[in-house]
């Protein structure tokens, strides 16, 4: 596993962006520390898929490919199912406990396509 640190580092400039953004427009309870969580999850969330996704090249060319598309698929979905508990949750355990579960089921899946050596 190799880290680009080009790439890796426009995917932590994007996923800067992406929590600026949600921290302006993304909650009515800004100043919360409901908010506060949520815009912490969104930047772990979206630095470890985006730099999985952009900033990382494995042993083989498809085994990059193969966990670049994994990574922007939990990218994707992972933003998704933030926004949604965003919209109809005001519990931080909840979101907390969701997002670190999906966080910790991506870096399952990717340890798991790594050690494969396919």
């Amino acid at each position: 596993m190799k880290i680009n640190g080009f790439t890796a580092t426009i995917a932590l400039g994007l996923s800067g962006l992406m929590t600026y953004g949600l921290y302006v427009f993304g909650s009515n309870a800004e100043g919360s520390s409901f908010h506060a969580v949520a815009t912490a999850l969104t930047l772990i969330i979206s630095s470890v898929t985006l730099i999985s996704s952009m900033g990382v090249t494995f042993d083989t060319s498809r085994l990059t490919l193969v966990i670049r598309v994994v990574s922007l698929l939990s990218f994707f979905i992972g933003m998704t199912l933030l926004f949604i508990l965003q919209a109809f949750s005001l519990s931080i355990p909840l979101l907390v406990i969701i997002m670190g579960s999906f966080l910790l089921l991506f870096t399952l899946i990717i340890y798991a396509l790594n050690q494969s050596k396919q």
